[in-house]
């Protein structure tokens, strides 16, 4: 593993080095209101990447996950449950950074 800070919460974290999903296992992304002001992505994976997610998260049990882009560490969530197909992805960053995360999420991301 290697240390990583992390963009949106200033950590400091260790992450593994193997890669459990990229963009060729991402079908769409998108920006979603969910409840109120919040605003979310909404990853769609394909059948593929949703099995990657699946085994990955399976086990998981509050373990966290790191998501990548251009290689920073944008936001490692804790996941709670195995991760299905299509999940949101809450960030509280402004709404300018959301398009920016979202429009490059399909090209250069990857969760370690």
């Amino acid at each position: 593993s290697k240390p990583m800070n992390v963009k949106l919460t200033k950590e400091n974290l260790c992450i593994a080095s193997e890669v459990l999903a990229d963009s060729s296992d991402i079908q769409s992304v998108s920006i979603e209101n969910m409840w109120g002001n919040i605003r979310s992505l909404l990853v769609i994976l394909n059948a593929d990447g949703a099995r990657k997610i699946r085994a990955a998260t399976r086990s998981a049990d509050r373990h966290r996950i790191g998501i990548v882009i251009d290689g920073e560490l944008l936001v490692a969530p804790f996941v709670m449950d195995t991760l299905p197909d299509v999940f949101h992805l809450v960030l509280n960053v402004p709404e300018d950074e959301l398009e920016r995360i979202a429009s490059t999420l399909i090209s250069s991301r990857t969760i370690q």
